[in-house]
């Protein structure tokens, strides 16, 4: 209906019409491009001395030098929703296409929580030892419910200071980092507060001290509360802060082992408006 209006309008109805051609899958990170190769934000486009135009739906079309490309300005709320039209020889093209988001974090499972009394837990490259290790899988997911195919950089983000549960707790908070998802798939590793080291393994220090012994198998239920902050998960950028804004959490951290809770997803605009409104 849309392009008989134009056609209407722009003179142009009497010429010929080809059948809708439909081009490939764009991707929008909020500003953020990972990867072009995998992920492209923007698609050169054929025939450069033709006229083209969007005529709907969250993209733009670029001519810089000898080229004309389109470029996404959003996501797709639905299915080749992005309609643009294309002028040469004396006939009318229509073309279709999609521009795919990151949406939401899919849960690959229950939380995995490693018992590091049989074997000892390690933070990272360090000589300290960790009181557990729990481990949270997710796979991320497009706005359709598809996955991403390819591997893509997603970070955390630390939006609140941390929340003590318990008084007089000192357990550390790191640094918020990105790690790039195999084919979309990753997991949050948390640790429990250093236990003590090789040399003086009774010199605990943390308060609480954390279980030596983790909570059996995976699940959330269980332990004493210690410490949570409210956590945010991001696709398309290894810095944290930056790229499609996928999840909302509360990481918390037990004597025991982690959980994600209250976890929040879906679209990533909403997800901040929520998140300023606070």
């Amino acid at each position: 209906m849309l392009a008989a209006i134009l056609l209407a309008w722009s003179g142009l109805q009497a010429l010929p019409v080809g059948p809708p051609q439909d081009l490939p899958d764009l991707w929008w990170f909020d500003g953020e491009r990972p990867e072009e190769r995998v992920y492209p934000t923007r698609l050169e486009l054929p025939c450069p001395k033709c006229k083209w135009w969007v005529v709907e739906g969250p993209a733009r079309v670029v001519r810089r030098g000898g080229t004309v490309a389109v470029e996404c300005v959003g996501p797709s709320k639905a299915r080749n929703d992005v309609l643009l039209m294309v002028y040469g020889s004396r006939r009318l093209w229509l073309c279709r296409m999609t521009v795919r988001t990151p949406h939401r974090l899919a849960a690959l499972g229950p939380p995995v929580n490693r018992d590091c009394a049989s074997r000892p837990c390690r933070l990272g490259d360090q000589q300290d030892w960790v009181g557990y290790t729990t481990l949270i899988s997710y796979r991320v997911l497009d706005q359709f419910g598809h996955p991403m195919e390819y591997d893509v950089p997603i970070n955390e983000e630390w939006a609140s200071e941390v929340k003590a549960d318990r008084p007089g707790a000192n357990w550390r908070r790191g640094p918020p980092s990105g790690v790039v998802a195999w084919r979309g798939q990753f997991a949050d590793r948390i640790q429990g507060e250093v236990w003590g080291t090789p040399i003086s393994l009774t010199r605990a220090f943390a308060i609480p001290a954390p279980s030596f012994r983790a909570l059996a198998g995976g699940g959330c239920s269980g332990g004493e509360k210690v410490q949570s902050w409210v956590q945010e998960w991001r696709v398309g950028s290894l810095q944290p802060g930056r790229g499609r804004l996928v999840q909302v959490n509360t990481l918390q951290r037990y004597t025991t082992h982690a959980c994600h809770e209250r976890i929040r997803g879906g679209d990533g605009l909403a997800l901040q408006r929520e998140r300023k409104a606070r």
